[in-house]
């Protein structure tokens, strides 16, 4: 048993078991069917030089097919990770977390403890308490279009123009210090982040992000025009 940690904002604590990937998998391989509706036909049609069969899925709903396929037992909500061991022969391990409703301490032993739980990981720092990462630093634009009443527009027949496979998968361009994603989304709308490369912060307490500028936010506006492309 391979034991995933990981934690969302409501501090939940996720142990997840590989053998549920194999049970995943032959749902995909044997009911295609059945999770048609949750996939656009022919989204993907990239494929690479030996012309291998692929398909992509929108993550909430490979999401609930990994999720429903898990032992109901090895899936702890509101729990908070504490501290693990490694068992005195090294062939397991054991995690220490807490019912966060009842303060109830639990024992989960397990195979192999893989910490998920971001950049500033409790489990790191307890593994490897001197550990200091590096960070790459960059600050983004996003943003959603929505063409479904703009489908001829000069606009969108530009950025199809530009990105003639647009919807078959995710398109990035690159330019010294920047980069734009831009893909397509179910019902006609356009999703687009640009970034923009920044010299490794100086981070203070527990974040791992920083407030954007004003003159962060004036440079983006006049370089917008000169740097995205379409």
């Amino acid at each position: 048993m391979v034991l995933k940690l990981s934690f969302s904002r409501y501090n939940a604590l996720s142990l997840s078991t590989t053998l549920c990937f194999s049970s995943c998998v032959s749902q995909l391989i044997n009911h295609p069917r059945g999770i048609s509706r949750n996939t656009r036909e022919g989204h993907n049609r990239a494929v690479d030089q030996e012309k291998n069969i692929c398909a992509d899925f929108f993550f909430i709903f490979l999401h609930g097919l990994i999720y429903n396929t898990l032992p109901v037992e090895i899936v702890f909500w509101g729990h908070l990770y504490l501290t693990f061991c490694i068992s005195h022969n090294k062939s397991t391990v054991n995690v220490k977390a807490k019912n966060l409703r009842t303060d109830v301490i639990i024992d989960v032993v397990g195979d192999l403890l893989v910490a998920a739980d971001g950049s500033r990981s409790s489990v790191r720092r307890t593994f490897l308490p001197d550990s200091k990462l590096r960070y790459t630093c960059y600050y983004a634009w996003s943003g959603v279009f929505d063409f479904s009443e703009s489908e001829n527009s000069e606009t969108i027949q530009g950025i199809r123009k530009a990105y003639p496979t647009l919807g078959n998968g995710v398109h990035t361009d690159l330019a010294p210090g920047t980069h734009i994603v831009l893909y397509e989304l179910m019902y006609k709308r356009l999703n687009w982040i640009w970034y923009i490369s920044q010299p490794e912060p100086e981070l203070k307490g527990g974040s791992a992000t920083m407030k954007v500028s004003s003159d962060m936010i004036k440079k983006m506006h006049q370089e917008v025009e000169k740097i995205c492309v379409p």
